[in-house]
Parts: C-alpha cells; structure tokens; sequence
C-alpha cells in the first residue's frame, strides 16, 4: 500500500504541471515596475491573462505614460458579465495616458488592439493615437471571431485620413458594443 501512494506521489510530482492561480483584483501597468501586483506592459498582462484566465473582476490600471500597443486579445477563460476586465488610467485623466502604435504597409497588421472573440473587455480614460507609420492604416481595435459586449469609455481617439482609418473595425463581432 505505501508503495501505491510513493508511485502516485512521485507521478504527481513530475507529471502534473502547477497550475497557475487565476486573475482576481486590481492589478497595475507600469513600466518602472512600481505598484504591486504589476505588469510592466500590455503585452505581459494580455499573457496573464490569456495563459490564467480570471475568476473575478480584473482592473488593470495603467500608468502615466506614453506605451507602443499591437496585440491580440483572444477569448479570456473565466471573464463573464460578472468577471469582467478593466483597461483604465490610472488618473482617470485620459490625457495623461497615450497608446500608439506605428503602422507597416500590411493589412493583416492594420490594429493596436485586436479582440479575437474576446468578451467583457473596457477600456476606459485612455488615448488611442493612430497617426504613426504608413498612411494608409490605422485601425486602432479590429474585433472580429465574435468579440462582444466590450465597453469603450471616455478615451479619445486620434485618427488620420486615408485608405483604411478605421478607428474602430468590426468583423464577425457581434454589434453588442459600447462607446460612451
């Protein structure tokens, strides 16, 4: 029997991977690394999130400062109209926190924030500025894969004419979107 339970123990040991605890709370980005728990960019809060997935509420404030944004957001394990997560300035004052990203000559790049069916996500008191790199481009969220429900608040969005300046694109996203 204790030869049973010394396999078993020994199995689990090596064959079983930790799993990483699910996001709960607030959180920070920060690219000094100050304010606890922190992230120190977009790209590795999207990783959290996406390999832990959430079991409450997430807000994720974001420090002053000016941060290069191209990344996609997938559906998010966990998030539900009650787990819901929060992109916001940390002052609320979205002035004093600008998103950018310099657009290439590629269509299939043509976004700072991709929701790739990503749901009960806001982002709220931030600047999106689309003036950089190729003048044909400057999508700044391209929801597609059924991305619903997402919120957008009280950011400003700073855009450019051109072949393709969408500022918000949807494909097959379903129209359950908020813009105040």
């Amino acid at each position: 029997m204790n030869l049973i339970r010394v396999i078993v123990f020994i199995f689990c040991l090596f064959f079983i991977s930790r799993a990483n605890a699910q996001l709960s709370g607030t959180y920070t980005i920060n690219p000094s690394g100050g304010g606890l728990p922190n992230f120190i960019s977009f790209d590795a809060a999207v990783s959290a999130l996406t390999s832990q997935g959430v079991s409450g509420p997430v807000i994720i404030n974001v420090a002053p400062g000016t941060y290069t944004v191209h990344i996609v957001i997938p559906q998010i394990t966990g998030v539900s109209a009650t787990n819901t997560i929060t992109f916001q300035s940390s002052s609320t004052d979205s002035t004093l926190v600008t998103l950018f990203y310099t657009y290439t000559n590629s269509p299939t790049e043509n976004y700072m924030f991709m929701l790739d069916g990503a749901d009960y996500i806001t982002f709220k008191s931030m600047t999106f500025n689309a003036y950089d790199g190729e003048g044909y481009y400057g999508t700044v969220f391209y929801l597609t894969g059924g991305a619903n429900n997402n919120k957008f608040l009280n950011n400003a969005f700073y855009g450019k004419s051109g072949y393709n300046p969408y500022g918000i694109f949807f494909r097959d996203a379903r129209r359950k979107q908020c813009f105040r």
